[in-house]
């Protein structure tokens, strides 16, 4: 997914059905880069109103640059889901998709557990 007209890339993780208002985005990658990653479980309560929203600290580091999130329901644009999928990121950018890929040495595993 990109976004605004500077073409970057999006790229969020879920723990659920996307379209489940109840489900939590445990990951968010822009640019390649990890900004946001959902350290604990918030208590589930009923939803009621949206925002306001308070801006996000990024949370990259050196050790964010290449990372590799195994074992998802991948939806692309390009045709059909991947289950068991793997996304390779290196250093800000996707360099492989696809189902089951082998995970390159030295980078930090994300375990989707099979969501999307």
């Amino acid at each position: 997914m990109s976004r605004g007209s500077g073409g970057g890339q999006v790229f969020v993780l879920l723990d659920g059905d996307p379209f489940d208002l109840t489900r939590d985005v445990t990951h968010v990658f822009i640019d390649g880069k990890l900004e946001f990653e959902l350290k604990e479980k918030p208590q589930k309560a009923k939803l009621t109103a949206v925002g306001p929203f308070t801006p996000l600290a990024s949370s990259a580091t050196p050790q964010s640059d290449r990372i590799a999130i195994v074992n998802g329901m991948l939806l692309t644009m390009a045709g059909e889901p991947i289950p068991a999928g793997t996304v390779v990121i290196d250093r800000g950018r996707i360099s492989a998709v696809g189902a089951r890929l082998p995970v390159p040495a030295g980078f930090r595993t994300i375990d989707a557990g099979g969501l999307s």
